[in-house]
């Protein structure tokens, strides 16, 4: 079932003309350098992942604690929607 919703939905015309295609900018990279042997910086990455169409969005953290990671969930459900379950 799920194979012809597929099938259906990537040959039907009225899809084709209606579907909106955004582009997406990508996340800025940060440059990690290093100043001697022992110098390590301690990066954390919290992904995103939409699993049915395959959308994924990663931002760059410094902790993991709540105060830095809600904001960034919070703006990514502002600007992509919220679930519907």
């Amino acid at each position: 079932m799920f194979q012809d919703i597929k099938n259906h939905l990537k040959n039907c015309i009225t899809c084709s003309k209606i579907k909106k295609f955004e582009k997406h900018e990508k996340a800025p990279t940060k440059t990690i350098l290093s100043h001697g042997a022992r110098d390590r910086y301690i990066v954390y990455v919290l992904d995103i992942i939409d699993h049915f169409p395959k959308f994924t969005q990663s931002y760059l953290l410094n902790s993991k604690e709540i105060y830095e990671i809600f904001p960034i969930i919070k703006n990514f459900f502002k600007s992509y929607g919220y679930l519907n379950i």
